[in-house]
This record gives structure tokens, sequence and C-alpha cells, in this order.
């Protein structure tokens, strides 16, 4: 793997690199505990850039306190996934591959932050007075299922009917478990009613 990053070389060339990864003994837990924390560490440091306008070493700890859930939910939405279809392999191992394809999510909360940063004027009219931002999360999604499809497919070895299923399986997971998140903190009505709620 010759880009420097396995989030990058997941991105350019996800098939390849995931089929490559499944071999490699060095996936486990140890590389997966490395993953979630560099996707909390760029999740901490958007949360400091987007309130401070600059890093806070004090804002990129609670934003990763904070914002600790959403690999949780990850992780457990594809260990549903995995298990479904392939009980035969070492999960561990498996979900650090998969933690692999989180590159759409870091490229994301690395870029939109620095560019709100880099030009704020830009940022209220473009970012969310134009919806750029909807869309751009909307499109690391959408990369992101794409990317858990290819991971059925090239890591693990499913069928592509398996594949779609487990993707389906991942998604509603993690679906479930944001939505029971947000119920147990009391902010699942505001967010979908608002202002209408209260």
């Amino acid at each position: 793997m010759g880009w420097g990053s396995t989030e990058l070389e997941v991105l350019i060339r996800p098939s390849a690199t995931f089929a490559a990864l499944v071999k490699d003994p060095a996936e486990g837990k140890r590389r997966l505990s490395l993953r979630v924390g560099l996707l909390l560490l760029v999740l901490g440091c958007a949360v400091s850039l987007t309130t401070a306008g600059r890093l806070v070493p004090a804002h990129v700890a609670l934003g990763l306190v904070a914002w600790a859930f959403v690999p949780a939910i990850q992780i457990a939405g594809a260990s549903v996934a995995i298990r479904t279809v392939r009980r035969d392999v070492d999960l561990w191992r498996a979900l650090s591959v998969y933690a692999a394809g989180n590159g759409p999510w870091l490229v994301a909360f690395t870029v939109l932050p620095t560019a709100m940063l880099l030009s704020p004027e830009a940022a209220g009219s473009f970012w969310i007075g134009r919806g750029a931002l909807p869309i751009a999360l909307a499109l690391a999604l959408l990369h992101g299922v794409v990317l858990t499809f290819t991971f059925h497919r090239a890591a693990l070895g499913c069928t592509r009917g398996r594949a779609l299923a487990a993707t389906g399986i991942d998604l509603a997971a993690k679906t479930a478990l944001s939505l029971l998140w947000f119920q147990g903190m009391d902010n699942l009505v505001p967010q979908f009613l608002g202002a209408l709620a209260a």
C-alpha cells in the first residue's frame, strides 16, 4: 500500500485494499483501537474548529468524549452485520478492516470545518445557507455505504446478494442504535420537531 494512509488507500482502491488488509496479520484489536482513536480525534478537532475557530485542547478532549457514541454505534452495527453473514471470521480482525473504511467521514470532518474556518463569510452563505453542508454529509454517508458493501464483498468474500443484505443490516442497525441513543438522551423529538416540541 503506497499512499501512506490505509484510509486513503481504501478511498482510492477499496476492493484491493480491503482484500489485502484481511490477509494482514496485524489487523485486530490494536489497529481497531487506533482507527477508532483517529476517528474520535478528527471529531474532537472538528468540534473545536467549528466552536472556537481554532484547536483548543479542552474542546478537542470534550468533543472526543461527547462523540464517543459514534464509533460505538458503528462497531455495534458492523458486528451485527458481520455476524449475520459470516460467523466463521475473527470479529476483531473483521472490525479492524471495516474501520479502515472511515475515510469519507475523516475527509468530511477535516475539510468542512477547515473550509468554514478559512472562509467564515462563505461558510454562512454557501455551507449553511445554500445547503452544501447537508449535501457534503450525505455524500460521505453514501460513500460509506458503498464502502460497507465493498468491505463485505472484498474482505469477507460475500456474494453480491449477501453483501447487499449485510450492508442493509449494517445501515438498519446503525440507524436503530442512533435513534435509541438520541431518544435516550431525550433529544429525538427536538431533532425532528425543533421549536414545535417546546
